[in-house]
């Protein structure tokens, strides 16, 4: 295995990484991609990070599931429904 580039801190839960945001909250840990404005990008160091982040998840005993998530750009609505589309 190799070394992390992002040494991770544990508990999970004292963790702030530089690539997303993280909650630790009952056994969750969720992980938000937090740049909307560029789509989200994984990035060569924030996959790195993630990498890492994951790794250090199977070493802490207080997360047992992980939700990964991202933030839209508020400006698109991802859909739109109007009357007429409703029976």
């Amino acid at each position: 295995m190799s070394k992390p580039a992002n040494p991770v801190t544990l508990p999970l839960a004292d963790y702030s990484p530089k690539h997303f945001l993280l909650a630790v909250v009952d056994r969750v840990a969720t992980v938000t991609l937090n740049r909307p404005e560029r789509k989200n990008p994984l990035t060569f160091e924030s996959y790195r990070e993630l990498t890492d982040f994951f790794r250090a998840c199977a070493m802490d005993d207080e997360v047992k599931n992980i939700v990964v998530t991202a933030r839209a750009a508020t400006s698109r609505p991802a859909a739109t429904c109007s009357r007429s589309s409703v029976p």
